[in-house]
């Protein structure tokens, strides 16, 4: 028993102690420890609808429940052992339900057992068809008695007992709330890099209580609350006093989502305590023509395994990305965006990388300060390329900057146009891109969703460098 105990420590858990020691510590013993950050409420369980209702029980009312819950699971195992036999891997499923965090990744994994077992039972509980006896399964005793005499049974019951004491006590240490001691008020919500979702909200907090707090901010508009911070000192705030603090998240996943609704949750950082929250409060944002233009957010594209600029998605074809890639201008990754394609192929083909998003149907004019650090298009070969496109999914513009032309030139064919703009080399260049009048001149009708996208193509062996600074379109266009 001790065996299976002491397996089901270390199995899962000595990956992480052998390669991330200092990360499994953060994550499962420092929380436990006295004058660290508290974790908070969440999950799809209880908790998640508690806190959606604007209600904060304390930590000793999931441990009532998850106890009710546990004993609730052991007399139904025992009293329709028959039937519930092959069903013992979905009791901590309902046991976590009542848990203060109750994320789906610690359900799912009780979930892996219980589907051999379920398709090995001779009468399926749902009474649908009869089970598929050479399916995998993991023996469990056949009569009751035995359930508690030997075998797996005992462990995995001592097991839940100490999951269920273990949990339980945990979320009373580690949440340790109490009453609301605070009023919260969103006073505004803003996107002042035009990324389409919150990114800024000024808030004010006053103390009703009798003793004073340190705030801490989480934003909760899904399963998981999100961390903001404050841009201005974060002072203690004595009883009977108010203060304003203006606050932003630290990556975009956790910024508002425009006609959403949020609860902003305040955490007392001396004590750990939730002290209180707004109201459930709506966004209300204008939606941007481009999204993030000046490249100050960045996110990991799942698509590709890369960081891009928020909004944007990378696209690329025969490129190999170790020596290729997009980085910010500087090493803040404040602003801008610098595209490298190493290409090195030795047979005949075109390499390809682009940034493109999805823009509105009525965009008209876009200025983009961009700058190339190779030859453009010489003697009508394509030695390399870097530009800007737009297309519905049928047609395509291509914008091409050069430094063989000095003035624009079109070329129109059946499904697609190429203008071709000047631009000189290594000099950061604002150009102007009337793509409203370019896109209505070749009759194609209008489109109901664009795609904006600017590329480096590359034909011949090299590196190529280009850099976009910033894009302004809309009333934010410069004027000449």
């Amino acid at each position: 028993m001790i065996a299976y105990l002491l397996a089901g420590f270390w199995i899962p858990n000595l990956p992480f102690l052998l390669f991330s020691p200092h990360e499994w510590w953060a994550g499962v013993v420092a929380p436990y420890l006295p004058g660290t950050t508290p974790q908070i409420m969440g999950g799809i369980g209880l908790s998640e609808v508690l806190t959606s209702l604007g209600l904060n029980p304390p930590s000793s009312v999931f441990f009532l429940l998850m106890g009710l819950a546990f004993a609730g699971s052991l007399f139904a195992y025992a009293r329709w052992f028959g039937t519930m036999k092959n069903l013992v891997w979905i009791l901590p499923v309902g046991i976590l339900y009542f848990y203060y965090r109750s994320f789906p990744n610690y359900m799912f994994f009780w979930l892996i057992p219980l589907i051999p077992d379920l398709a090995r039972m001779k009468v399926n509980p749902f009474g649908l068809r009869p089970s598929i006896s050479s399916m995998p399964t993991i023996h469990l005793p056949t009569r009751i008695p035995r359930f508690l005499q030997g075998g797996i049974m005992p462990s995995l019951m001592l097991g839940l007992v100490l999951t269920t004491a273990f949990v339980g006590a945990s979320g009373a240490y580690i949440s340790r709330n109490s009453d609301y001691k605070v009023t919260v008020h969103v006073d505004s919500i803003g996107d002042p890099d035009s990324l389409g979702v919150g990114t800024l909200m000024k808030v004010t907090v006053s103390n009703i209580g009798t003793e004073p707090v340190l705030p801490q901010f989480f934003v909760k508009f899904s399963i998981q609350p999100f961390l903001w911070s404050s841009l201005n000192e974060t002072r203690i705030l004595k009883p009977d006093t108010s203060a304003s603090y203006t606050i932003v998240p630290s990556d975009p996943v956790a910024a508002l989502p425009n006609n959403g609704q949020f609860h902003l949750w305040v955490f007392d950082s001396t004590t750990g305590n939730l002290v209180g929250q707004s109201q459930l409060t709506t966004v209300k944002l204008s939606d941007p023509t481009v999204l993030n233009p000046q490249f100050r957010w960045w996110t990991l594209d799942l698509s590709t395994g890369v960081k891009v600029p928020y909004g944007w998605k990378l696209e690329t074809s025969d490129v190999n990305m170790v020596d290729s890639g997009i980085a910010g201008l500087d090493q803040n990754w404040t602003a801008g965006v610098r595209m490298k394609l190493n290409y090195t192929a030795t047979t005949q083909g075109v390499a390809y990388m682009a940034l493109v998003q999805k823009v509105a149907d009525n965009v008209t004019v876009i200025d983009v300060a961009t700058e190339r650090q190779f030859s453009g298009i010489r003697n009508q070969t394509n030695t390399g390329v870097f530009g800007a496109t737009l297309t519905d999914g049928n047609h395509v513009l291509d914008l091409v900057f050069s430094d063989a032309v000095t003035q624009q030139t079109v070329r129109v064919f059946a499904e697609n146009t190429t203008v071709i703009l000047p631009l000189p080399t290594a000099s950061l260049t604002w150009m102007r891109l009337e793509v409203g009048t370019l896109w209505s001149s070749q009759s194609w009708g209008v489109a109901k969703q664009l795609t904006l996208g600017f590329f480096i193509q590359a034909s011949t062996s090299g590196v190529y460098y280009a850099q976009i600074g910033e894009i302004r379109q809309g009333s934010g266009a410069r004027t000449q």
